[in-house]
């Protein structure tokens, strides 16, 4: 929690999101991934989207993440999820569009033993690999040693 006084003299409470903090490094990771596995990537802290790639920002940047990604997020491991192996694809906002995906894969991004958001890639067709995964990972690993 955050606590500060705005130029009205009010105070403020707002909710701490050490992510949020890392909103343009954020965007940089999802733009690197994006480059490497040619899949919509986006960044959400437990409550929004902090960082789009591959897809609108307009229609995706800080919108509320749905309950079913929220869960999945604090499973705390890796769920990939494909159409053509009968697995659910989650929804990734609460007011969801009408977007189709085959597949995807969350990792959750966990600092100092608690879960802070996600690293969630969509693809729209095509298989994921254990290489998706591995670059999912390795990047969620880099931000949380990023947050420290």
């Amino acid at each position: 929690m955050e606590i500060f006084i705005n130029s009205d003299g009010d105070i403020v409470l707002k909710k701490y999101s050490p992510i949020f903090d890392l909103k343009n490094f954020a965007d940089d990771v999802c733009q690197s991934i994006t480059d490497i596995t040619e899949s919509s990537v986006f960044i959400c802290d437990l409550e929004k989207v902090i960082a789009v790639a591959n897809a609108s920002k307009i229609q995706y940047k800080n919108k509320i993440i749905s309950s079913e990604l929220e869960e999945y997020i604090n499973q705390r491991k890796v769920y990939i999820g494909n159409v053509k192996n009968g697995s659910n694809i989650s929804k990734l906002l609460y007011e969801e569009l009408n977007v189709q995906y085959s597949a995807e894969i969350i990792v959750p991004l966990i600092f100092d033993g608690d879960v802070m958001g996600a690293i969630v890639l969509f693809r729209k067709e095509g298989d994921l690999s254990v290489t998706d995964v591995d670059i999912l990972k390795v990047f969620a690993n880099f931000i949380a040693r990023q947050m420290s």
